[in-house]
This record gives C-alpha cells, structure tokens and sequence, in this order.
C-alpha cells in the first residue's frame, strides 16, 4: 500500500493522520485527529500495512475547517504567525523526525522555549493542533468563534442536556458567593462539600 502525508485513517473508533513518513526507519508518524493536544505516535509501515491487509484500518475522507484570511484580524494574523514560525522552527532543528520521536524531542523544545519564551504546554498545543489539522498555518489560528464572553448568557443549541432555569442558577450564584468569594480560607475541595 501506498501511504501519502496527510491521508486519515480509521483504525477501530479513532481516526489518525498520517503526519510524516521517516523513510529511512520505515516508520510512520500518526496522531490521533480526535484528541486535542496529544503527542503523534509512531508506527511501522509493516504493522500499518497488515492492519490494512485485516480489514482493522482503512483509509477515510477529510473535513477541514477552511478559515480565509479576510476574516481574520490583525492580532490573529500576528499570533498566527508567530506560532507557525515555531512549528517551522521544531521542523528545521529535527532534519533526522527528533520531534516526532518520544525520546529525542525534550531537547528540541528545550530549545525553542529558550527561542520563543513560551511554555512547554504552548509548544506542544501549537505543535499538535498544526499537524492534527493537516499542517495549514491557518489551522494555528486562536479559535475565537469558541469563546463566551464574561457575564453573557450562554445558549445551548441542539443538544440534551439539564436545563437551567431561575431556581438553579440562584443556587449555583449563592453557593458560590458563600464558599468560593468568601473570605474564609477554605480549600476547594471544602467548599465543593460545602457547597451540597
């Protein structure tokens, strides 16, 4: 069979993407689309080939979220590239896929940390959403159409779930004013008790 960069594939319930291929080990890097912010795992390219040969993997469609560059602002576009300007950074310093590899990519982000004055956890966020995405640059785009704002009443649209009314936001608002904004020290896990 013939792997391509990029091309989905269902194994039992999860759905990988084909990242990169490493040639030379035969080994093929696939991270896991429906997990946020997991590192990809590697594979090798036999092992790959006889779970096709068993009917236990098969090759899926794409859908991708296509983002144009006249609906973003100028703040997106700047965090936008400088975070692509890190995945490209990660890329150039590991020649031999070190990134890609559990064991070799510490250094590398130890490196770009000192490089980018960022996180470990920002890294790997930024990293993962780039190659969980099909490496577009736009994929590094902050998702902003996600977030409620402060003090707005969120609606929840088509789904099953408890309802809201007076009565329960009263409680939720007075449990927390009295355990969590009180100035007493109690601890989270006291107030939580607190709060039944």
């Amino acid at each position: 069979m013939v792997f391509k960069e990029n091309m989905l594939i269902k194994i039992e319930d999860d759905i990988y993407r084909l990242i990169d291929i490493d040639a030379d080990k035969r080994n093929l890097f696939i991270i896991n689309i429906n997990k946020k912010y997991e590192w990809n795992k590697v594979i090798e390219e036999k092992n790959l080939e006889k779970l096709f040969e068993i009917g236990e993997a098969r090759e899926t469609g794409d859908r991708m979220l296509i983002i144009s560059d006249d609906e973003l602002t100028e703040e997106m576009i700047k965090k936008r590239n400088f975070y692509y300007e890190m995945v490209c950074f990660l890329i150039k310093i590991s020649p031999n896929y070190e990134i890609y590899y559990r064991g070799l990519r510490e250094p590398i982000i130890k490196e770009a940390i000192d490089k980018y004055k960022v996180s470990y956890s920002t890294i790997k966020r930024v990293f993962c959403e780039y190659v969980r995405n099909g490496k577009v640059a736009n994929s590094l785009v902050p998702k902003l159409f996600n977030c409620g704002g402060k003090g707005k009443e969120r609606v929840i649209k088509n789904r099953n779930g408890v309802i809201i009314d007076l009565k329960i936001k009263e409680l939720f608002k007075t449990g927390i004013n009295k355990y969590y904004n009180s100035t007493t020290a109690d601890k989270q896990g006291n107030s939580r008790e607190l709060i039944r």
